[in-house]
């Protein structure tokens, strides 16, 4: 039978840097471990409430269903299309003692009890392989990171370390994901950039001027966080 480690051990285990972060920067936020055994959540801290408003008992009764649902829509979204099968494609390829050595890290905008989202970080330590392309057995540092982070993308890194605790970036990839709300015209123009419109054939489709096409466009780009189109209809 399993046991959860001990409180000392899971955070002296998981001593392993964000993305854009300082380890001083995040010795500053609120932070909770979590650590998850065959798909289930058996240990959580009780600092998790001050993380997402959620006390320990419910995580643990509910699991990461619990946690998912409070992930915001487009970053899920991210998160299943995106980031998920990156990891699995990228641990795939490594020998059972190199997955050991890897740590992977995210970040999503989650829900809190106030109804506002945050960003937070998680940081994957494995412990345990016994399946092809996810551990068994990981623990996971949930960081709030909302003063320092960009609420405009979902961020993958990957770290390799050794027992040294060296650690050394391997992997990266940036998404950017919608920072607001759409409005219906917004909404209506973006159907048309995902079919490859150009602005002026989208203000013949809606009776519009040109400019109120640009206009609309420079909105979209600014609420999704995107330089350019190309990259909008990526995501």
């Amino acid at each position: 039978q399993w046991h959860p480690l001990g409180i000392v051990g899971v955070i002296s285990a998981f001593n392993f840097p964000v993305e854009k972060l300082t380890e001083n920067i995040l010795a500053l936020s609120d932070a909770a471990v979590v650590v998850t055994n065959d798909k289930s959540i058996q240990y959580c801290t009780k600092s998790i409430v001050s993380v997402l408003g959620i006390n320990k008992e419910s995580v643990i009764q509910n699991g990461w269903a619990h946690l998912i649902e409070l992930i915001h829509p487009a970053d899920s979204r991210v998160l299943r299309s995106k980031i998920l099968p990156e990891i699995r494609h990228y641990f795939r390829n490594l020998s059972e003692n190199e997955k050991t050595h890897h740590t992977f890290n995210y970040t999503l905008r989650m829900r809190s009890d106030d109804h506002n989202y945050s960003l937070i970080a998680f940081e994957n330590r494995p412990l345990v392989w016994t399946r092809i392309n996810w551990p068994t057995t990981y623990v996971t540092v949930l960081r709030d990171i909302s003063l320092f982070g960009n609420k405009g993308e979902v961020m993958l890194s990957i770290y390799q370390h050794n027992e040294n605790k060296s650690y050394k970036k391997v992997h990266q990839k940036t998404y950017c994901v919608p920072s607001g709300n759409f409005s219906s015209r917004e909404t209506e123009i973006i159907r048309y950039i995902a079919k490859g419109m150009t602005s002026h054939q989208i203000a013949h489709e809606l009776s519009i001027s040109y400019e109120t096409v640009r206009n609309h466009r420079k909105k979209i780009m600014q609420k999704a966080a995107c330089n350019s189109s190309s990259g909008f209809v990526r995501l």
